[in-house]
């Protein structure tokens, strides 16, 4: 194994043998080998844009995420009002990763998007009744 990590030992492609056993001149083996190890690095350097790109995804998500809770806290007036508005802000965000996979062709990976906005909605509900309930058991408006 070399040290991008390719394993030539279970290839036919092994130093001067090549051109011996298969009847290629050694220029010919130097291509092959030298277009082996071009489309390896290739698909190596694809995998790392790839991973770096869904890195600065994550990064993007998150400081678009830590602005708006910024926003949100100094622009209402109401804690209540903020508190909704940062939870619409995490529904919308989950939706636009639920979209994005469904861009890549990740079907789990919108249906686990889609998961977590169903129960972050169940979730928020079952505050609501709640909340509701309690104001109305404490002598509340009808």
């Amino acid at each position: 194994m070399d040290e991008a990590g390719t394993d030539f030992s279970q290839s036919n492609i092994v130093g001067s043998e090549i051109g011996q056993e298969s009847g290629l001149s050694g220029e010919e083996t130097v291509g092959l080998i030298s277009r082996l190890l071009h489309s390896k690095l290739d698909k190596k350097f694809a995998d790392f844009k790839r991973a770096l790109e869904q890195k600065d995804l994550s990064t993007n998500s998150q400081i678009k995420k830590l602005k708006t809770e910024a926003k949100a806290s100094s622009s209402f007036q109401f804690k209540g009002n903020t508190l909704q508005f940062e939870f619409n802000s995490s529904l919308s965000d989950s939706i636009n990763n639920a979209f994005d996979h469904l861009h890549e062709g990740d079907l789990s990976g919108v249906y686990k998007e889609l998961e977590n906005v169903k129960a972050s909605v169940n979730k928020r509900n079952k505050v609501r009744r709640f909340a509701d309930k309690r104001w109305l058991g404490h002598g509340g408006r009808v």
